[in-house]
């Protein structure tokens, strides 16, 4: 085989053979260009863009727990106001946290039922979370997937006296 190849080569002349080494050049730049530089560079672009929510998610953690211990500190634990209504304090709270209340109805002082169309999961069962530290649970409780990678909630939440 690399006979034919070499008589194939010998075969043309000078010219011929500068122009098709060119051209050979072009098409391994070509082919080293898209199958290897640019998968890459779009890995590189992907583990950016992944570093720099682990980073952002990190210092909303680190924020938290730093509240957390400051409270513990001082010997408080975080607690809603009895005097406040319950959707008052669930829209103050969740307005904090960045999410949009679609529903939000007092059932009495106590209960309120709530609605978010979308959320991202970690952050919501964060505020869940910090909810529960302040004494407001939930006693029914959906959450569905959305099709862009959030979820929808609806929860009826209570304080415990």
């Amino acid at each position: 085989m690399i006979e034919g190849i070499r008589l194939w080569w010998a075969a043309h002349s000078p010219r011929d053979r500068f122009v098709i080494s060119i051209l050979g050049l072009a098409v391994v730049m070509v082919i080293g260009w898209l199958g290897v530089w640019q998968p890459l560079v779009g890995a590189v672009d992907s583990m950016r863009e992944s570093q720099a929510v682990a980073v952002e998610r990190h210092a909303g953690i680190a924020a938290r727990v730093d509240e957390y211990l400051a409270l513990q500190a001082r010997g408080a634990r975080p607690a809603a106001s009895s005097a406040t209504r319950l959707d008052l304090i669930l829209s103050q709270s969740a307005a904090e946290q960045g999410f949009t209340l679609s529903h939000n109805n007092a059932v009495g002082d106590n209960q309120a039922s709530i609605a978010i169309a979308s959320a991202t999961a970690p952050a919501l069962f964060t505020w869940l979370g910090t909810l529960e530290t302040q004494g407001i649970l939930s006693s029914e409780l959906s959450i569905r997937p959305n099709a862009n990678g959030t979820v929808a909630l609806t929860a009826t939440l209570r304080r415990v006296q």
